[in-house]
C-alpha cells in the first residue's frame, strides 16, 4: 500500500464505525441514500442525535484533510492514465453507478470528498445533517471502488478545494462567469450586450422573475432544476422550492420573485461550470458530471467558448464531454451492471485502453452539430457497443462451429464433453477417455483431438478475457429477471 491507500483505508474505517450500520440498512432495504436520510431524520430522536454529533464529525473530516491534503495532492498529480474530475453535484450517488460506467473509459475518476465540501458550508445549508448523512452513506455504499486494490485507483478521493476557487483563482473565474453571462443573455433574449453591467441593468429593468420568463427568446437554455419540467415557469417554481428547502437566505440575497434571483442562479451555475472546467484543465482531467442541469451548463460553456478555448478544447472539448455524458445516460443503463472486479481485471490485464478505443469508435464522424446534441452521441456510443457485442458473439459462434467441424462432432452439447475431459489435466491423457465421448469420428487421432481441443479452450479463454466480454456479461446480467 502507498500512502494514499493507507490514508483512505483509515478514513473509510472511521466512516464505517460512524455510519456503517446505517449503510447496511440501506443495502438491505434497497432504497437510495436520499430516501433513507429523509425517513431516518423524520424521527426527532434520530435527527437530534445527528445534529449533536455533527460538529465533532465535521471536525474529524476537516482535520483529516488538513493533515492529508499536502501529502495526497502530489500523488494525485503524479497519477498516470486518463483522468476524469467529478463535479456538478455535491458527490456521486451510488445508484448512478458512475464509477462502473465511467471506469470503462477513464483510468481514474477524481472525486472531491462530498463530506469535506459539506463541512465548508453548514451556515448556509438549512439541513446540513440531511446532506451529511446522505453522502456518508453514499460513500460507504461505494467504498469497494475507492478501496479497490489497483493503481492508479478507479476512484481517487481528494480534498474539496481541488475544484473550489482559491483566493488566487476566484476573481478570474468570476470574471469568466460574468462574460459567459453576457454571451448567454444575448442568446436568451436575442440582445446585444457587451458587458455584465449591461446584463444586470437589463434584469433590473425587468424587475420580476415572471417578466424575465416572458422576455425569453430561447427558453430551452434556462435549465435550473433537473427535477422540474423544462418549461421556464416550472423551472422557476422548482428552483424556488429547492432554494427554500435547502438554503438559508441571508441579508443581501435576492428575493425569489425578483429578476435578480434568476440572474444570481445563472451566474452561480456558470461559476460552477468554470470552476469545474478550470480544475479539470489544471489537473489534466476531463470534467464529468451526472447531474443533468449541471451537465447542461458545462456543455453550454464548452460549446459557446470553442473559439476562446481552442487550445484547451483540443484536450477536453465538446466531443469528449458528450462521450462521458453518454456513458452515464439512461439509455445505456445496462453498463451499471459492470462489476468492480471486472474493472480491476481490465486494469491489471492492461486492457482498458482497448475498451476506451471501442467506446470512442467512430465518434470523429459526428459533425459539430451532432456533438452538441447529446442524444446523437449517445446513439453513436450505443451503436459502437452494440456492434462490438454482435461481433464478439459471432466470433464465439464461429469458434464453436470450427471446433465441431475439426472434430466432426455431431451435437453442440458435446463441446462441453470434450472440454470437460481435456481441461482438468490437459496432458497426458489416456486414450480410453476418447471412447467415452460419443460423436467423435473414430478415425480422428488422439493427438489431433487433444491438440484441437486445447487450442479451442485457450481461444475460448482469450475471448473471455477481452474487454468486450466484460460488456457482454454486464448486458446479460442487466437483462436477467433477478436484476
Amino acid at each position: 500500500m502507498n500512502h494514499y491507500q493507507r490514508a483512505i483505508t483509515d478514513y473509510f474505517s472511521w466512516l464505517e464505525d460512524s455510519f456503517g450500520p446505517l449503510a447496511s440498512q440501506v443495502r438491505r432495504s434497497h432504497v437510495t441514500s436520499s430516501e433513507f436520510a429523509r425517513d431516518y431524520l423524520a424521527n426527532p430522536a434520530h435527527r437530534s442525535r445527528i445534529q449533536e454529533d455533527l460538529p465533532s464529525i465535521a471536525s474529524r473530516v476537516t482535520e483529516f484533510w488538513d493533515r492529508q491534503a499536502p501529502l495526497l495532492v502530489p500523488q494525485l498529480q503524479a497519477l498516470s492514465g486518463v483522468r476524469a474530475l467529478y463535479g456538478g453535484d455535491i458527490g456521486p450517488r451510488a445508484e448512478s453507478a458512475i464509477f462502473q460506467r465511467s471506469g470503462l473509459y477513464f483510468d481514474t475518476v477524481v472525486v472531491p470528498d462530498p463530506l469535506h465540501r459539506i463541512c465548508s458550508m453548514p451556515s448556509r445549508l438549512r439541513i446540513p445533517e440531511y446532506y451529511f448523512l446522505k453522502y456518508a452513506v453514499d460513500q460507504l455504499l461505494q467504498k469497494d471502488v475507492y478501496l479497490a486494490s489497483v493503481w492508479p485507483p478507479i476512484a481517487f478521493l481528494a480534498p474539496q478545494g481541488i475544484t473550489s476557487p482559491s483566493d488566487e483563482t476566484a476573481r478570474p473565474l468570476s470574471y469568466l462567469a460574468s462574460m459567459d453571462c453576457v454571451i448567454l443573455a444575448n442568446q436568451l433574449f436575442e440582445e446585444h450586450f457587451d458587458t455584465y453591467e449591461e446584463v444586470k441593468a437589463f434584469f433590473g429593468s425587468l424587475a420580476t422573475a415572471e417578466k424575465v420568463i416572458a422576455a425569453l427568446a430561447q427558453p430551452d437554455l434556462l435549465y435550473l432544476d433537473s427535477d422540474a419540467p423544462r418549461d421556464p415557469r416550472s423551472q422557476l417554481e422548482g428552483l424556488i422550492s429547492r432554494t427554500q428547502i435547502d438554503w438559508r437566505l441571508v441579508e443581501g440575497d435576492a428575493s425569489p420573485d425578483s429578476a435578480q434571483f434568476i440572474l444570481f442562479h445563472i451566474f452561480a451555475r456558470l461559476l460552477q461550470a468554470n470552476a469545474l472546467y478550470s480544475g479539470a484543465l489544471d489537473s489534466y482531467s476531463h470534467p464529468i458530471v451526472d447531474a443533468p442541469a449541471s451537465f447542461h451548463w458545462l456543455q453550454w460553456k464548452v460549446i459557446s467558448n470553442q473559439d476562446l478555448l481552442a487550445d484547451e478544447l483540443a484536450f477536453s472539448g465538446p466531443k469528449e464531454l458528450a462521450l462521458t455524458n453518454a456513458l452515464l445516460s439512461q439509455h445505456l443503463d445496462w453498463l451499471s451492471a459492470i462489476g468492480i472486479d471486472d474493472l480491476v481485471k481490465l486494469r491489471m490485464n492492461g486492457r482498458l485502453s482497448e475498451l476506451r478505443a471501442l467506446i470512442g469508435h467512430d465518434l470523429d464522424k459526428l459533425s459539430a452539430v451532432e456533438v452538441a446534441d447529446a442524444s446523437e452521441v449517445i446513439k453513436q456510443v450505443d451503436y459502437s457497443l452494440s456492434q462490438a457485442l454482435a461481433r464478439h458473439q459471432a466470433e464465439i459462434r464461429q469458434l464453436d462451429v470450427d471446433f465441431r467441424s475439426d472434430l466432426a462432432i455431431t451435437a453442440p452439447s458435446l463441446l462441453l464433453s470434450v472440454a470437460a475431459f481435456i481441461q482438468p489435466t490437459i496432458l497426458p491423457l489416456s486414450p480410453d477417455w476418447a471412447k467415452l465421448v460419443p460423436g467423435l469420428v473414430g478415425t480422428a487421432s488422439l493427438q489431433q483431438v487433444i491438440g484441437t481441443a486445447i487450442t479451442y479452450i485457450r481461444q475460448k479463454r482469450d475471448f473471455g478475457r477481452k474487454p468486450v466480454a466484460v460488456l457482454w456479461a454486464a448486458k446479460q446480467r442487466s437483462s436477467s429477471p433477478s436484476r
